[in-house]
């Protein structure tokens, strides 16, 4: 199909689950959620029809990532383990510190642009309104990249 240049899509929503990857989907050989959402986003940004898009990054279930961190899930572990070794190791006994590495991971898919990010929970409907109404601001300003 071909499309004109005042045909485009002003912003591209991305939802993406902060516990993602420690959920496997059994039905695609153990496939790794968050890995698939990585590639998935990584498609929208180099994909030519949103190249003047605007990127809003939701990271949902920070309250279920809170009470895994809490319990110490086996997958944390296994990254704390990893993070141990590092020259410079980031404390992830605070949710904050897995956040901003998941943002970091999504950001690097396309370093060249602007990604809004938010962290929130689904059942807390404030927050989900107020970032709805930032999402509508976003989308209506014209200067944003």
């Amino acid at each position: 199909t071909s499309s004109s240049s005042s045909s485009y899509v002003e912003t591209v929503i991305f939802m993406v689950s902060l516990t993602g990857f420690m959920e496997m989907n059994w039905y695609k050989n153990q496939d790794n959620y968050f890995l698939n959402s990585l590639k998935l986003f990584q498609r929208y940004c180099n994909d030519p029809r949103f190249y003047h898009s605007k990127f809003v990054l939701l990271l949902n279930k920070m309250d279920v990532l809170q009470k895994k961190i809490a319990d110490k899930h086996e997958y944390l572990q296994q990254v704390m383990t990893i993070n141990a070794e590092l020259d410079n190791p980031i404390d992830f006994e605070d949710h904050w510190d897995w956040i901003d590495l998941v943002q970091a991971m999504f950001r690097l898919q396309h370093r060249n642009r602007m990604v809004f990010s938010y962290s929130f929970s689904a059942t807390d409907p404030s927050k989900v309104r107020s970032i709805l109404r930032e999402i509508e601001d976003i989308t209506l300003q014209t200067n944003v990249p």
